[in-house]
């Protein structure tokens, strides 16, 4: 896809602002749990929207992301549709550049992430499609002396440019084809191991949850109660609190 074409859809779309295209009553915030042993408190929050949306939290300090599991009930069941371990979540990611990068013979390599953090999402997709792009076209300069592929920023956008150079240039270009498609199921993989991996560190205050899906946000408690608040572009859209005295279900995970 062209930049004249993605500059007249952002406009279209009123451009790449996500507060344009997320709707904050369609996120909700409340308090899930707490421990038993009075130590932490874990809070849910569940995006309606469908977009991924980036939140920040203030309020009692916030010591994970991701957790999984209310109660024991919750904690009983066989869903394994949750989040992973950050140390394993940079492995796998890793391992997807490391296949992305065997195909790549003209241009640098995808640099593997170290750690997972709010931005290493969006910085791991944007340089996955732009090396891909980039030796597509180096490829094709040495076969028919022009570029086939244009730059694309999403999976949806290197899907439609895949079909539009099979459209034109039929079996010919088809390891172009296969390369940006496979690129954009990498990329999806990675957003999803990104977005459930979490921060290695507990310390971070920004939490991704991906569209139509829910996360949780884990906090100490202080005088038995704790108190987070959401944030969206730096206005507050929602707060709950966990108190001891009044929750119903005890967390069953540790911290």
């Amino acid at each position: 896809m062209d930049d004249d074409g993605r500059d007249a859809e952002d406009d279209e779309n009123g451009g790449d602002d996500e507060s344009a295209e997320v709707d904050p009553d369609e996120i909700e915030f409340v308090a899930a749990c707490v421990d038993e042993e009075r130590e932490f408190a874990t809070f849910r929050v569940d995006n309606d929207n469908d977009e991924s949306v980036t939140l920040t939290t203030e309020g009692t300090s916030v010591i994970d992301f991701g957790r999984n599991g209310t109660d024991e009930t919750d904690a009983s069941s066989d869903d394994d549709s949750g989040d992973v371990d950050h140390d394993e979540a940079v492995e796998q990611v890793n391992s997807i550049i490391e296949d992305t990068n065997e195909r790549l013979e003209n241009v640098d390599d995808v640099e593997p992430i170290d750690e997972i953090d709010a931005n290493t999402g969006d910085d791991v997709q944007e340089e996955v499609f732009t090396q891909v792009v980039a030796e597509i076209n180096a490829q094709s300069q040495e076969l028919l002396g022009t570029d086939i592929a244009g730059a694309v920023d999403t999976p949806d956008e290197a899907r439609a440019e895949a079909d539009e150079i099979e459209a034109e240039y039929g079996a010919a270009a088809q390891e172009a084809v296969d390369g940006l498609n496979d690129a954009a199921d990498n990329v999806e993989e990675i957003r999803e191991l990104t977005d459930r991996g979490g921060s290695g560190d507990g310390s971070a205050d920004e939490l991704t949850v991906g569209a139509d899906d829910s996360e949780t946000v884990t906090t100490g408690l202080e005088d038995d109660t704790a108190t987070v608040s959401l944030h969206l572009d730096g206005d507050e859209i929602a707060e709950a609190t966990a108190d001891y005295d009044e929750m119903d279900n005890y967390c069953s995970h540790s911290p």
